[in-house]
Order: structure tokens, then sequence, then C-alpha cells
């Protein structure tokens, strides 16, 4: 049976495993910022190819889904995860 001091050693010497030569922890702060960077980016990479399809008169509901499609797998390949319903209203409205 462990003691506390069995459990306090325990605990310090996984956190130093987990703490020695490991790359900076991010902050859920600067996470969200680089989360928001990435969206804005996204928004504005749509509105972009969208004014390129009213220039060229090729608006239609396959060009728009393609444009929502292209910045749901950029933003996968980023961040490692599907965007919530609420990111994709954001973004794309």
């Amino acid at each position: 049976m462990m003691d506390k001091n069995d459990d306090a050693s325990q605990v310090n010497k996984i956190s130093k495993n987990t703490t020695q030569g490991s790359k900076p922890e991010s902050t859920p702060e600067k996470d969200v910022e680089n989360l928001q960077e990435l969206m804005k980016k996204l928004e504005k990479k749509g509105e972009d190819n969208l004014k390129e399809l009213y220039k060229q008169n090729n608006v239609n509901e396959v060009t728009i889904k393609n444009i929502i499609e292209n910045g749901e797998n950029e933003f996968i390949k980023k961040t490692g995860r599907y965007m919530t319903y609420g990111e994709m209203r954001q973004m794309y409205g």
C-alpha cells in the first residue's frame, strides 16, 4: 500500500518526465487566438473566391459548396478536427 509520500513522489516523477525536453506548452488563450486567425483567413479566402465566381458569372449551388468544402478541408488539415456548426456559421454565414 502506498502512503501520501509515495503518491507525491509519483506525481513529481510524472511531471518531470512530461515537462523535460518537450515543446513549450500552448495556452488556451494562444490556441483561441490561432483558431480565430485561421477562421478569419479561411473566411477571407472564401469571400475572395466568391467574388471571382461573381466576376465569372458562375455562382451556383455547386461552386458555393466547393468553397465551403475547401475551407473545411484546410481547417481539418490545420487543426486536426472538423469544424463545429458554430464555426462554420461564423465563417460562411
